[in-house]
């Protein structure tokens, strides 16, 4: 399997793509999470699991990813990506690292085709990471997420916060197979999702502040930046700012 995953990301076709995104689109608009692959689950919600059982996912309807982790007032504008595997520490650093070259590789095909506009450019500075050693904003220090609770809520998953405009979803698929790649370069396994399901949220969720750390993550809203990655395309040295990231994860009781 770790052979499948180690190939070009030039090798993903874009116009191949247009029809998953199309479906994730879709599923998405209908306040629902989709699987991408075995091992991930995208919504704009709040993801929760039973520790004993990861591989049932539930996706909490009522609970907007950008307003829980990022006090946001507009909803759906976070898309929320988790990546399951074994149980394990996977560096953030190297994961983050692949993430940024998935992007970058994605933004390169994107302004290789003449009819694409730039607004389907990715932002990088708009996605934050988070795993069982650290997180933070991909273009920053990466210093952030040493909460003990924090880390330990990701034990088993590398959790995204991406902010992405609709036609930047077909960008997901490299960023999923970059993290799996990351996963299993560092001698970790994938871990499949049976089954995931759209349910109402009934935990009170008034205190979070074990899983929750303070930052200047560019997905609060506050800061008035372009989604598209045009302005970054050839951008190595960007100012860089801790993210906020928060797991609902050990919290949740029961499915």
């Amino acid at each position: 399997m770790a052979d499948s995953l180690n190939f070009s990301h030039a090798g993903l076709d874009l116009k191949r793509l247009a029809v998953p995104s199309a479906i994730i689109r879709e599923a998405l608009n209908q306040e629902g999470g989709v699987r991408l692959g075995q091992s991930s689950v995208l919504s704009t919600k709040v993801h929760a699991f039973n520790a004993h059982s990861p591989e049932y996912v539930q996706i909490l309807v009522n609970a907007d990813a950008g307003q829980v982790f990022y006090q946001r007032q507009d909803s759906g504008a976070v898309y929320h990506l988790d990546v399951f595997h074994q149980c394990g520490a996977l560096d953030h650093k190297a994961a983050a690292r692949r993430v940024w070259q998935a992007v970058q590789t994605y933004n390169t095909l994107v302004a290789g085709q003449r009819d694409l506009p730039d607004e389907l450019l990715i932002n990088p500075d708009f996605i934050d990471i988070q795993t069982a050693t650290g997180g933070g904003r991909i273009t920053g220090t990466l210093l952030g997420g040493q909460k003990e609770s924090l880390r330990r809520a990701h034990e088993n998953h590398v959790h995204l916060a991406l902010a992405l405009v609709s036609g930047q979803l077909t960008g997901l698929f490299y960023i999923v197979a970059a993290v799996e790649t990351a996963i299993i370069s560092s001698g970790l396994e994938i871990r499949r999702n049976e089954r995931i399901s759209c349910v109402e949220s009934t935990d009170s969720q008034d205190d979070l502040s074990p899983y929750t750390e303070e930052g200047d993550s560019l997905l609060s809203g506050r800061q008035k930046h372009s989604l598209s990655g045009k302005a970054v395309r050839e951008s190595d040295n960007v100012n860089t700012v801790t993210a906020a990231d928060v797991s609902l994860t050990a919290n949740y009781q029961g499915l």
